[in-house]
């Protein structure tokens, strides 16, 4: 596939994918930095006119790949003049034959210097208009590095990550690429689970066929729907939850249920910064507020508590200083 798309596109292209996690997506997330290109992940949850002016702040689209449910939006954007009609095209139609086609022969790929640009995503605008950010493959590779440490290398984190679990993550792709947890879960060689668009009916049934043991969401929308959908789908689970501040009902919830918890952290432009731990051992319900009421910085980065206590600041080469601004 990254041959096709380099044949097709050149290099240091935009690619837009509109896409719930879906296997074609996790394989556009690889191949297209792979082929020297930078991957898109559009918020396809954002209204129509905010989709298009972050496509247009990401320097348009040189190819768009949207799944049926996006059909109309990426007619709109072809529409705007932000990706000609001739490169939007549909996921299953561009993987299952013209970019896969003749994979045999890629050469001509470009170095993969780590300064390049692999990908742009925006934030989702809930303090003001999305900002976008674009990343390097440094950036990326150090932050899923930072992330497996915080993990796995310390011995307090409740929700511990290693080879054996299967991993079942939430997050949308659009949102750090679920939270670099694709990346995170082929770096260690877990099993990784794609549910698609949530909803607690199928996330549920789709939890028990696989085996799933680690998950990573947001606390109002998804641990509590789903559990108010099936109070026994998470227990004995180990939960990577953050996004919004962790209500004391799920505190609750999750020690009854054998449900470990662990907050994570994290900004657009910072990427993850810290995560959950603990030295409770023994004690569930204290263990599990522990290690989401105060997170432990991951390697790389520095806290500062400025002023009256009412300003973070934060540091490290996680920081990837190339803003863009939404209009």
């Amino acid at each position: 596939m990254r041959g096709g798309l380099h044949r097709l596109l050149g290099q240091d292209r935009v690619v837009s994918v509109m896409d719930w996690n879906s296997m074609q997506f996790a394989q556009l997330l690889y191949a297209v930095p792979i082929s020297g290109n930078i991957v898109h992940p559009v918020d396809v949850r954002q209204p129509t006119g905010q989709v298009l002016s972050s496509m247009r702040e990401a320097g348009g689209s040189s190819c768009l790949l949207y799944s049926p449910p996006f059909k109309g939006l990426a007619e709109a954007a072809v529409s705007a003049g932000l990706v000609k009609d001739e490169f939007c095209m549909s996921i299953d139609e561009a993987t299952g034959q013209d970019l896969s086609h003749g994979n045999g022969g890629e050469t001509g790929l470009p170095e993969l210097d780590e300064t390049r640009v692999a990908s742009v995503l925006f934030s989702s605008g809930t303090t003001g208009k999305p900002k976008g950010v674009r990343y390097r493959h440094r950036d990326i590779v150090l932050t899923v590095w930072a992330m497996e440490t915080g993990l796995s290398a310390f011995p307090g984190p409740p929700s511990r990550l290693t080879s054996s679990d299967t991993v079942f993550s939430l997050i949308p792709f659009f949102h750090l690429w679920s939270w670099g947890t694709l990346y995170i879960s082929t770096l260690i060689g877990s099993n990784y689970v794609l549910g698609g668009r949530f909803d607690p009916r199928t996330t549920s049934e789709l939890i028990k066929r696989s085996g799933a043991t680690w998950m990573s969401m947001v606390p109002p929308t998804m641990f509590s729907a789903l559990t108010s959908y099936d109070r026994d789908s998470l227990d004995g689970m180990k939960v990577l939850i953050g996004g919004s501040a962790i209500p004391s009902s799920i505190l609750r919830f999750a020690s009854e249920h054998s449900i470990e918890l662990a907050g994570i952290y994290g900004f657009t432009d910072g990427l993850a910064a810290g995560i959950g731990t603990s030295e409770i051992m023994d004690d569930l319900p204290s263990r599990n507020a522990d290690a989401v009421n105060a997170v432990t910085p991951l390697v790389f980065t520095d806290f500062q508590i400025g002023g009256d206590g009412s300003e973070l600041g934060f540091q490290g080469t996680l920081v990837t200083g190339r803003l863009l601004q939404c209009a």
